[in-house]
């Protein structure tokens, strides 16, 4: 879970003393959550596409030297915001483009 810390500070001559704080989620928005769903199937589909019979196929085969398979799953699942270069490292085993593998 993301979370911000709201600080309410307080001044007494010159020095700031915490008075309030508090902890709040910050989620993700609906539409980000879709995108990151989106990209998991589409990814899903690239795999089975070039010839893999499921994802794990693809770990096992493919991937499993570059990316584990919990981070694989969390992406396909569409419960991860992937980083960039594992994106890259993703289209790379996939045969892609970057471009392509955000196209969908």
């Amino acid at each position: 879970m993301d979370a911000r810390l709201n600080v309410t500070p307080y001044n007494t001559l010159g020095k700031v003393k915490i008075i309030g704080v508090q902890l709040r989620s910050v989620s993700k928005s609906k539409a980000n959550e879709k995108w990151l769903r989106d990209l998991g199937k589409h990814i899903e589909s690239l795999i089975k596409k070039k010839g893999y019979s499921s994802p794990y196929d693809f770990w096992v085969n493919k991937a499993g030297d570059h990316i584990s398979r919990a981070t694989l799953n969390y992406i396909l699942a569409g419960k991860s915001d992937p980083k960039a270069t594992t994106l890259r490292t993703l289209a790379k085993l996939l045969g892609v483009t970057e471009a392509a593998l955000l196209d969908f």
